[in-house]
């Protein structure tokens, strides 16, 4: 059965030619909407890289001074300031619902800072490593739920900063390879000292690397340069960041409406706390909804084509009633006849598949030669169930029809 098979369809080569073209442009259409939608979905199954449940930030904001006061030194006022915001964070950190606070100079998540390049001053390396800096006192390693990329403990890496040394972030599943942002390879700059300008001197000491503090899941990744943050720099220190702990942040809200201490003291006041987990729902609203509508136009082409496959198989099924009239006429059996149809699709499809492939990694390898070989695999996978999923709905329903028309109405005009 299966030699007849092939050798009716290589007697029909020419219109068979006409259906494995057009389920190769299928084909590669499908393996790019599943590349691009794999690309906007896939950052969001990353670890974020801190834990932003139960976690708060206040703004920090100075008193404007009273016009008719009399002006103070500079460096008195940043002394007042220093004090006061030293006060004010004691105040969170003896506060019964809070796990543990720290203050922050664009620390927090889902918010940028410069960007600084790192090389190392023994010259080993000639691309440096790119990173957004973050300012945070040690204590900000416990309020966002750092994690170490080489096992160290949060009193570890609290005491790393406490040292005046530095942590860069790495990301995800890089491994062996080079981060996009720069050419350094972070866990090869642990204990190295490295400057901020290719033939400038030594500034930081590279304590330790940490997971990636991502700006939005749908980023996969940016790197980070995290400093230690003195409290005796006030005019650095922008905001306070709290873990309250787990169930108490309604009490932890309370406490702050009802107790004016928490919310300001003399030249400083707080904004209102806002939970971080909130702050990612603003970060992501644009792309969640690029997303939705990006996923809304790959369902509605997906549609487009199986209808376009629906039709073309529709037509090839019902030029083929007689014969299929003649086959139950000579005894084949309805399972048999089905089999048949759907195994020349398949065959069909198998062949525009290899075509499709070898255009499509052609491609990919000359645009993108770093690209994760997995990856186009596991795509184009994807695109093949997708696409045999479309041939074989398409050719049941016409083939289920033509086997259910009588012989003697399928071939009276023979």
């Amino acid at each position: 059965m299966k030699r007849a098979l092939l050798k009716q369809m290589r007697n029909e080569w020419k219109g068979n030619l006409w259906i494995i073209a057009g389920l190769t442009i299928v084909s590669i259409a499908i393996w790019i909407l599943c590349a691009q939608l794999y690309g906007i979905l896939h950052p969001t199954l990353l670890p974020m890289g801190f834990d932003d449940e139960n976690l708060y930030v206040m703004t920090i904001h100075d008193v404007k001074a009273d016009a008719d006061s009399e002006p103070v030194a500079v460096e008195n006022a940043q002394a007042d300031r220093n004090r006061d915001i030293r006060v004010l964070l004691e105040e969170y950190r003896s506060n019964p619902n809070v796990e543990v606070a720290g203050l922050s100079w664009n620390g927090t998540p889902y918010q940028r800072s410069w960007n600084t390049t790192l090389w190392p001053t023994d010259g080993t390396d000639s691309v440096g490593y790119n990173g957004f800096t973050k300012m945070i006192t040690p204590e900000m390693v416990r309020v966002l739920g750092l994690k170490s990329a080489t096992g160290k403990s949060a009193d570890e890496l609290e005491a790393i900063l406490r040292r005046g040394e530095v942590l860069i972030t790495t990301r995800p599943g890089m491994d062996e390879e080079v981060i996009e942002s720069g050419g350094c390879h972070p866990l090869d700059l642990i204990g190295k000292k490295v400057k901020d300008a290719p033939d400038g001197e030594a500034k930081y000491m590279v304590g330790d690397v940490v997971d990636v503090l991502r700006e939005s899941m749908f980023n996969r990744s940016y790197g980070n340069l995290i400093v230690p943050l003195s409290e005796e720099q006030p005019f650095l220190v922008s905001e306070i960041a709290v873990r309250v702990k787990a169930g108490h942040g309604d009490a932890f809200m309370a406490d702050f409406e009802n107790r004016p201490e928490m919310q300001g003291i003399r030249s400083i006041y707080v904004s209102a706390p806002e939970k971080v987990s909130y702050k990612r729902m603003a970060a992501e609203q644009a792309d969640i909804v690029s997303a939705r509508l990006y996923g809304a136009l790959i369902c509605f082409v997906f549609v487009i084509i199986f209808l376009g496959l629906l039709g073309s198989f529709w037509f090839r099924v019902q030029q083929r009633v007689q014969e299929i009239a003649i086959r139950k006429v000579c005894g084949a059996s309805r399972g048999a006849i089905f089999r048949r149809i759907i195994g020349e699709g398949l065959i069909l499809l198998l062949s525009a598949t290899v075509l499709s492939a070898a255009i499509a990694w052609t491609v990919m390898l000359k645009t993108d030669p770093g690209s994760d070989n997995m990856e186009m695999f596991g795509m184009e996978a994807t695109a093949f169930c997708i696409v045999a999923v479309s041939v074989i709905v398409s050719l049941w329903w016409p083939a289920h029809r033509a086997m259910n028309t009588e012989p003697a109405i399928a071939i009276k005009e023979e």
